[in-house]
């Protein structure tokens, strides 16, 4: 079963974010925003975002205050990844999040450690295919591959045609992470080897945000 977090429910919707990050070109075809969300029960062997597992509340946004911000952001802007951490673990708040996205015209990108068949389970499936895309299933160590989404272990799945198949084998995947300095420490974006995240550590200590 999903549990969500304790902060998470109709009354209170807001989502406990870790980072939101502009223009990123290496988790979609073009520029996106990447909303990390704090919060993940997995403890999957090889994690780049082990800095988000903690449910730890970092902020609390609501998602109309972030749907706004998108309707006045006037960076180029091709989608928007939603991402953790676990976003299901917030279910209302990301629902209530996909809804805004898509009523402001925007595509969106939604990740999940959990399979396709827990999220049925679990009643989510209505609620994860307002995503133009979902990417699920856990990280598996060692089914590391080249393309997109460089892991034989997690699924895609359009629920639209916002996306395609083609735009994402058509991208220049050598190029497949950044690292962005903030004032809150690093944040890796993408899929990092694990010898970049080890020396980014030693670099910014508990700074680090993935």
């Amino acid at each position: 079963m999903i549990y969500p977090n304790r902060y998470n429910s109709f009354e209170n919707s807001r989502l406990n974010v870790a980072s939101i990050i502009h223009g990123s070109m290496c988790n979609g075809p073009g520029p996106h925003t990447v909303i990390h969300l704090q919060g993940c029960r997995f403890r999957c062997e090889g994690c780049f975002n082990a800095e988000l597992q903690r449910e730890t509340v970092v902020k609390l946004i609501h998602p109309d205050e972030i749907v706004r911000n998108f309707q006045s952001y006037s960076g180029n802007l091709s989608g928007v990844v939603i991402s953790g951490g676990e976003p299901l673990l917030q279910p209302v708040g990301v629902g209530l999040l996909l809804s805004g996205l898509k009523n402001a015209g925007l595509r969106t990108v939604l990740y999940s450690g959990y399979n396709i068949e827990e999220i049925i389970f679990n009643g989510l499936y209505d609620m994860v295919k307002m995503a133009d895309l979902l990417i699920c299933g856990r990280y598996v160590k060692g089914l590391e591959i080249e393309s997109f989404p460089y892991t034989s272990g997690k699924a895609m799945m359009f629920f639209s045609s916002a996306y395609s198949q083609e735009e994402f084998e058509a991208m220049d995947w050598s190029k497949k992470y950044e690292i962005r300095i903030t004032p809150e420490g690093a944040v890796f974006l993408g899929f990092p080897p694990a010898a970049e995240i080890e020396n980014m550590r030693k670099l910014f200590g508990s700074g680090l945000m993935e």
